[in-house]
């Protein structure tokens, strides 16, 4: 009965009825389920609130399970989760940890999910890119974009971490890098939609290297 209550309450999360799976979640903890369930369904009330932006809530929420369930398999998913809520909250050093805290607890979980556990390192990674490039911490985030760029991971959006490690690059100065990397940007993504300040990019950063009949041509 419980477990069916639980996939009720998730499908109304998955169609986006969130104030609905909100009620049922509570209702559900509120009674005496078996602790699988409870976990599951603090994981997913914590998503719920924090869909219908009561982020405040949502990290309580994630906070209770970390500290009921500090080992468990989910943690580094709760964590990267309440990095994204601190982010939103415009909380970004706590959003940091938070990311940082994704890679550490993977790493120390003993489990035979090794490929899960690898997307969400890279995950991380590229929310603390995100989060320094927000920041205007532009050194930072091109050491982490250029790392990510470096991996083989087909769910990044590999256009629009080269054009951001494009601009972080030229914003620090490191003008060869710069060019370089925006000549790679405009051969791999002609037609992307940052092409052209790609290009702006390419241009100051060859006008600064002294090549300045080639920065007036881009």
């Amino acid at each position: 009965k419980f477990r069916d209550e639980l996939a009720q309450a998730r499908d109304l999360v998955t169609t986006r009825q969130f104030n609905l799976a909100e009620a049922k979640l509570v209702k559900l903890l509120a009674e005496n389920v078996p602790d699988d369930v409870r976990q599951r369904a603090l994981f997913d009330l914590g998503g719920a609130v924090a869909a219908e932006n009561d982020l405040p809530r949502a990290q309580s929420i994630y906070t209770q399970y970390l500290d009921r369930w500090p080992t468990d398999v989910r943690v580094p998913e709760i964590l990267l989760r309440q990095g994204g809520v601190f982010r939103q909250m415009g909380l970004d050093s706590l959003a940091l940890t938070k990311f940082y805290g994704v890679m550490t607890a993977a790493l120390s979980l003993k489990t035979d999910q090794l490929d899960y556990y690898r997307q969400l390192v890279q995950q991380a990674q590229l929310e603390i890119a995100e989060t320094y490039y927000l920041m205007g911490r532009y050194p930072d985030a091109a050491e982490f974009y250029s790392r990510l760029l470096k991996q083989p991971d087909d769910a990044l959006n590999r256009p629009l971490a080269q054009f951001r490690l494009v601009r972080s690059l030229a914003a620090t100065g490191r003008n060869e890098e710069a060019a370089g990397m925006a000549q790679d940007f405009l051969a791999r993504f002609p037609d992307d939609p940052e092409a052209p300040e790609t290009r702006y990019y390419l241009a100051q950063a060859l006008k600064a290297e002294g090549q300045s009949g080639e920065a007036l041509r881009q």
